[in-house]
């Protein structure tokens, strides 16, 4: 058997995904002040991930998950919503007065390769749970049933 790799093509230089999956990138939790590392070799092409976006100017995280679409997908679906107003926790936020793209930041932070969707969702809220991301000191409207 013969695999090739596919060399890197214009899509790839301009994905807006991809440098936001650096494996070397600490995250820090705004709720409790500690720092971790991701350890995982994730990419925009990732699949059953836990995504953390924080804002870089309330200091406030939401904590997501994607089960079927690729984390570029998922991160692709946040930048529409955010410019289109849409009534998700995460764009009713970044539509405040006085935000920009920039204050967005995303990152994946976990995944759970060949999970069935029960396992992805229990991590998903063992994770808003554990790091306190529900509102008032967070986004995520409320953990997930």
């Amino acid at each position: 058997m013969t695999a090739f790799r596919r060399p890197t093509n214009i899509r790839d230089i301009l994905c807006k995904t991809c440098p936001l999956t650096s494996s070397t990138s600490p995250f820090k939790w705004y709720t409790n002040g500690r720092v971790f590392s991701i350890t995982l070799n994730l990419s925009c092409h990732s699949h059953n991930i836990i995504d953390l976006i924080t804002c870089t100017k309330r200091s406030k995280q939401y904590i997501g998950k994607t089960k079927k679409n690729s984390f570029r997908t998922r991160f692709t679906t946040h930048r529409f919503d955010l410019n289109n107003d849409r009534g998700t926790c995460v764009a009713k936020h970044f539509n405040l007065d006085g935000h920009t793209h920039q204050h967005f930041n995303i990152i994946t932070i976990d995944q759970l390769p060949g999970s069935d969707n029960i396992s992805l969702l229990n991590k998903d809220n063992h994770s808003i749970h554990t790091f306190g991301t529900t509102g008032p000191h967070g986004m995520n409207i409320k953990e997930l049933q």
